[in-house]
């Protein structure tokens, strides 16, 4: 009895991995080389000593950069992870004149990477071992049998596309096989591309994170939109954490708190509590399917972060 009443306890507070806080190194500007076109530019970011530890490629959103998602990714570090950030052509580092003009004005069309993203995840996990010999210091560090995807806004979809989801009605696959888990951060639902058939393929496990107020490209409720790629996802190890009012930036988890695109269509307020949500959801859910954790795994089957209040969680 006192051994379940204690168990109880522990799956009601907020998560605490079991690795960590470790020393970390981060290092950008690491290239890696395609021939005659733009090398790949990537920060990694992993912990000083130890390993080795299981690898989470993490793409950015629309505009932004490798250098961009550090809230996320310098956490992930801490707790025993080697992080691999790209940053994709869409970014506005590479940006012309009128593209810096439109996204100043709010446009959100910079999709002309789209076709891009999906392959250069692909080609990150091809050669982990090059990058293990390129970057200082992470030598014998890499578990390359252990790898997760994850992103926030376009890169969820980059994300979804790895995982299995079809673009056009099913023509265009760009998945991935390796990935073992993958992170969706701002969810695409349909449209662009995606219809209510191309979730279907998309593997688990797989964590959704939403809310209220999470827009983006498409307009319309994201009650409804967010929640899409979870509702017509086939069943099978999929999370959906629902975060009330929650906005697009999550309360600073791109570490652009306050920062509002495009009259406030995204981005939002400072909101360290919102942060925190995602911070443990994610971090169990790494602990969970790429460390084999098994308290992070009956943490992310309790209520303990609806326990915490305004998040709803749904799983199938």
């Amino acid at each position: 009895m006192t051994t379940t009443i204690a168990l109880s306890l522990v799956l009601m507070a907020p998560y605490t991995p079991a690795v960590g806080p470790l020393e970390t190194v981060s290092i950008g500007g690491v290239k890696l080389e395609r021939g005659s076109d733009r090398p790949l530019e990537l920060r990694v970011t992993f912990p000083k000593s130890g390993g080795p530890y299981p690898v989470i490629v993490h793409s950015h959103g629309m505009y932004g950069s490798g250098d961009g998602v550090r809230p996320l990714t310098d956490a992930f570090a801490r707790h025993g992870y080697v992080v691999v950030a790209p940053t994709h052509g869409d970014s506005m580092r590479y940006a012309d004149a009128e593209t810096r003009r439109r996204a100043l004005g709010g446009s959100l069309d910079n999709t002309k990477s789209w076709d891009e993203r999906p392959k250069e995840v692909s080609l990150i996990i091809d050669r982990l071992a090059e990058l293990e010999d390129k970057v200082e210091g992470l030598k014998g560090k890499v578990d390359t049998t252990k790898v997760g995807v994850g992103g926030h806004s376009f890169g969820a979809w980059t994300t979804q596309v790895v995982s299995g989801m079809t673009l056009g009605r099913g023509a265009i696959s760009m998945s991935d096989p390796r990935p073992i888990a993958f992170l969706v951060i701002s969810p695409s639902g349909i449209g662009g591309g995606v219809t209510k058939e191309s979730f279907a393929a998309m593997r688990g496990p797989m964590l959704m994170v939403s809310g209220d107020n999470d827009r983006g490209r498409f307009e319309g409720d994201p009650g409804d939109y967010r929640r899409q790629a979870f509702q017509h996802a086939t069943p099978g190890d999929k999370t959906l954490v629902w975060i009330k009012d929650a906005d697009h930036g999550f309360g600073g988890i791109n570490g652009r708190s306050g920062a509002r695109l495009s009259a406030g269509r995204l981005g939002g307020r400072s909101n360290p509590r919102h942060v925190d949500i995602v911070h443990q959801a994610s971090l169990a859910f790494w602990d969970s399917t790429l460390r084999g954790d098994a308290r992070a795994k009956a943490w992310l089957a309790s209520d303990a972060i609806s326990g915490q209040g305004d998040v709803t969680v749904s799983r199938k």
